[in-house]
């Protein structure tokens, strides 16, 4: 992607981020770049979806590409749509333990990968962590216009 189309996802996902939830500055910090790129990257990837064509595309990709554009768009709009349910009930918690708890599970699915972290003690969480890879992205500031 050129970087004319990177500012437009971009600016995209700020959109889609007050949209939905507003300012981000009343959830613990550590949550708030988990958001910034779980969005950025599923509107980076369905927009160059929409540019090759939309549909079209995706199928194209399925039947001659190497056939990842389809399930990477579903696993995106899965990962989108944990945050949509996840965020409002930790805006919910009275208890900024309790924020930070729901936060830390979102977080170790979504930046380290950790699918059943639900069902793992933090203990062992914490020793995936030490050995899981965060995508890139992460090492790019996050914009202000969502962190006020």
């Amino acid at each position: 992607m050129s970087e004319a189309d990177d500012e437009a996802v971009r600016e995209r996902a700020i959109e889609y981020i007050q949209k939905h939830w507003g300012k981000l500055g009343d959830l613990p910090k550590p949550l708030i770049p988990v958001i910034w790129v779980t969005v950025y990257k599923g509107l980076k990837l369905a927009m160059r979806a929409e540019a090759k064509g939309g549909p079209k595309a995706l199928v194209k990709n399925a039947l001659v590409g190497d056939g990842r554009l389809m399930p990477s768009l579903d696993e995106a709009t899965l990962r989108i749509g944990l945050l949509q349910k996840i965020i409002p009930v930790i805006r919910s918690h009275t208890s900024s333990a309790a924020k930070l708890a729901d936060a830390q599970l979102v977080i170790d699915i979504l930046k380290w990968g950790i699918e059943d972290a639900g069902n793992m003690t933090g203990i062992r969480r914490t020793l995936l962590r030490q050995f899981a890879k965060a995508d890139p992205e992460y090492d790019k500031p996050i914009p202000l216009e969502i962190d006020a």
